[in-house]
C-alpha cells in the first residue's frame, strides 16, 4: 500500500489509500469464462441495474451469459422474472453441493429469452446461506468449485449480483471474480463505500493488485448536480483510470424497466442503454 491521496469531496476531506501490489491470477480448469462480480456495501447506488444490463448486453452481441442473484433482496430475479418461489434457487444449489449430492446444474438454472441469458435466482432463505457455507471444509471456495465443473463451461461470462453484507456469501463471489464493478451514485456515503469494498476484496483474495482485477467504477444515477460532480472528481483524484468513463444517467427507465422485466440496452435510443454498452465494449476488448 503507498501513499494516500487527499482530495477535496462534499464538505470535507476525503482520504483514500490507493492499492499496490503482485498480481497472482486464479485458474479455473477447462474454463474460459470471465466472472465479473457487481458489488457495493451501499445499497440504492444500481448494483442489479448495472448486473442486469451488462449481462444483457453481453448477450445481445452473441455472448453466452449466466446471471447468478446472490442477493437474498432477490431484486435480480424479480427483474428477468422469476416467480416460481417453490423453484430451487442458489441456496438449494449450495445446498446439494455441500451434502454432496448429485447435481444436475439444468433443475437450477433458467432462461430470459426475452434477454437471451440464463440466470440462478434466489430468494430470502439466502439469508441463512452463512450457517450452511460454514459447515463446508472450504467454506470461502463453495461457489468458485460449482462454477469451475465442465457444466459452466459453455457460458462466456457469468455476472454476480452481490448483497451489500460482507458475509462469507460475498466472500465466496469475492473468491471466483475475474472482474469486479462497483457502481456508485452522486453520493459521499457511496464514496465512503468504495474503499470498504476494495478492502474487503483485498481480504478475502489476498491479492493488494487492485487494478488487475477491476472492471471499474462506474458512476450511477448522475444527474451532473454541484455535489454529484464533486463526487465524480473525488473519486478520479483517488482511484484514476479506474473510473470508467462511462455514466449511467439518472433516468426513470431503470424503473420502468423492472416492471416490464426489459432492459435499457434492449431499448432503442436509450441514453441509460448506450453507457452500459460502452462498458460492455470494455469487457469485450478484455479489461
Amino acid at each position: 500500500m503507498k501513499n494516500d491521496i487527499n482530495v477535496y469531496g462534499h464538505s470535507e476531506f476525503l482520504r483514500v489509500p490507493v492499492f499496490c501490489g503482485t498480481y497472482v491470477p486464479r485458474t479455473k480448469k477447462g474454463s474460459n469464462i470471465m466472472i465479473i462480480s457487481v458489488a457495493n456495501q451501499k445499497g440504492g447506488v444500481g448494483k442489479t441495474t448495472s448486473a442486469v444490463n451488462i449481462g444483457a448486453g453481453l448477450a445481445k452481441v452473441g455472448k453466452q451469459v449466466l446471471l447468478i442473484d446472490a442477493d437474498p433482496q432477490s431484486h435480480l430475479s424479480s427483474w428477468v422474472d422469476f416467480q416460481n418461489s417453490s423453484s430451487r434457487t442458489l441456496v438449494d444449489l449450495l445446498y446439494a453441493h455441500i451434502a454432496g449430492q448429485k447435481v444436475n446444474f439444468e433443475d437450477y438454472i433458467y432462461t430470459n429469452d426475452k434477454m437471451q441469458l440464463d440466470y440462478i435466482p434466489a430468494s430470502n432463505v439466502l439469508v441463512g446461506a452463512d450457517e450452511l457455507l460454514e459447515t463446508a471444509a472450504n467454506s470461502q471456495t463453495v461457489l468458485q468449485t460449482l462454477i469451475s465443473q465442465p457444466y459452466f463451461s459453455k457460458y462466456d461470462y457469468i455476472v454476480i449480483d452481490c448483497s451489500t453484507a460482507f458475509n462469507l456469501m460475498l466472500a465466496n463471489v469475492l473468491k471466483c471474480t475475474d472482474k469486479l464493478l462497483i457502481p456508485v451514485d452522486g453520493a459521499p456515503l457511496a464514496y465512503d463505500a468504495v474503499l470498504k469494498v476494495l478492502t474487503e476484496f483485498v481480504r478475502v483474495t489476498g491479492n493488494n493488485d487492485i487494478e488487475q482485477q477491476m472492471l471499474g467504477i462506474v458512476i450511477t444515477r448522475y444527474g451532473r448536480t454541484t455535489i454529484e460532480k464533486e463526487v465524480v472528481e473525488a473519486l478520479q483524484a483517488s482511484y484514476g483510470n479506474l473510473v470508467l468513463e462511462a455514466k449511467i444517467p439518472k433516468r426513470v427507465e431503470a424503473v420502468e424497466c423492472t416492471a416490464t422485466h426489459t432492459t435499457s440496452v434492449q431499448k432503442r435510443n436509450s441514453a441509460v442503454g448506450e453507457q452500459y454498452m460502452k462498458i460492455v465494449d470494455e469487457i469485450l476488448k478484455g479489461v
